[in-house]
């Protein structure tokens, strides 16, 4: 199929200017033929031209598939320009066919290509386009710096090449939902600078995938910074930031140790805000059944983090007292003794196998 670059205006197709020297002059189409054409945007149309000159081709024109070559993914790839500008050629060429979203140049502290001009690629990206049978045209971005990357997008992976057990990426991402994004550094890979950076604002590295180790202390920043910019009230910034930090230990509730139980009852302030720690559960609850074959499975440990913060609660503190015990010494008691009851608890129940 010969496809041809266009665009709608007044309920009409028009032809590019690139794109009307080869229709007219090359394939010589006139007056009372059909062509097919893309604008960009995904959908396939069929073109009746009306008038076929040097200057102009346009007609009438009908749908004819909507999503045309789409694919159901929605993948951006920000990419440092390689040094070899073919190569950088290539991968946009590579890239459409798989049917890549976006493309951005990336400038790392190891980049040797610092400059690019987007208009070759450009070119490059609607020829493989129309070569490929596809309806949307990749966008390519202007280059930006990594940090500015980083800061303004949110990202999701970054391929480097540290020392780690690798995975296969497209193995790891398979169930995933939405739009992921990936960096893929230079030939000189990205600098340790670059790598620290990146983990610091959450970013997955590929090679420890499907693991997230760290997450719930690295994503903090990014729930802070996300609460800051939409001026979300404190105490439900409080909450969040919390359920980031913690709900890896509510969700391992029957596998992690007892001192680890009462650190996340008290770091949920849940003997002085009951109804918080409540949020809390419900948040954790809500995050575990995010997950694919988890959206029905009965999330038990609420009940048992409940029934520890009710049973350790109650713990008098006058015996303490009683025992002669002052200032600071009486708050670390009162702590061991709710250790032995959450220990006692503890002994005493067995959560069901995979719950996580």
């Amino acid at each position: 199929m010969q496809l041809f670059h266009g665009y709608i205006k007044e309920d009409k197709f028009h032809l590019h200017e690139h794109e009307i020297n080869h229709c007219v002059r090359v394939l010589r189409k006139h007056a009372g033929d059909t062509i097919h054409f893309i604008t960009g945007s995904g959908p396939l149309y069929k073109g009746h031209i009306e008038v076929a000159t040097k200057q102009l081709v346009s007609g009438n024109f009908e749908l004819i598939e909507e999503r045309f070559g789409c694919v159901d993914y929605n993948l951006t790839v920000a990419i440092a320009p390689t040094k070899q500008l073919d190569r950088m050629e290539w991968f946009v060429e590579k890239a459409v066919e798989m049917g890549i979203t976006k493309i951005v140049p990336i400038l790392c502290d190891h980049s040797e290509r610092r400059i690019l001009k987007p208009g070759r690629l450009e070119k490059i990206a609607l020829s493989a386009t129309k070569q490929s049978l596809k309806g949307a045209l990749v966008s390519i971005a202007p280059l930006i710096t990594f940090r500015d990357f980083i800061e303004g997008q949110s990202v999701d992976y970054i391929a480097h090449c540290d020392q780690g057990e690798k995975h296969a990426f497209k193995t790891q991402i398979s169930e995933q939902n939405g739009p992921i994004t990936i960096m893929i550094g230079p030939e000189g890979d990205f600098s340790e600078t670059e790598i620290k950076l990146a983990l610091e604002k959450g970013i997955t590295p590929v090679d420890i995938l499907p693991h997230h180790y760290g997450h719930e202390e690295s994503g903090v920043p990014l729930v802070t910074a996300l609460c800051e910019r939409l001026k979300v009230p404190t105490e439900y910034r409080q909450l969040a930031e919390i359920t980031c930090r913690y709900h890896t230990h509510v969700h391992r509730a029957f596998d992690v140790k007892p001192k680890t139980l009462l650190k996340t009852i008290m770091a949920a302030d849940a003997y002085r805000k009951p109804e918080r720690f409540k949020q809390f559960l419900q948040a954790c609850k809500a995050d575990s059944r995010g997950r694919p074959t988890f959206e029905d499975r009965a999330y038990v440990q609420a009940d048992f983090y409940t029934k520890l913060m009710e049973a350790t609660s109650v713990v008098p503190v006058k015996p303490i007292l009683d025992a002669g015990f002052t200032g600071a010494d009486v708050k670390e008691q009162l702590r061991l003794v709710r250790l032995r009851v959450i220990s006692e608890i503890k002994r005493e129940s067995k959560g069901p196998e995979g719950v996580y």
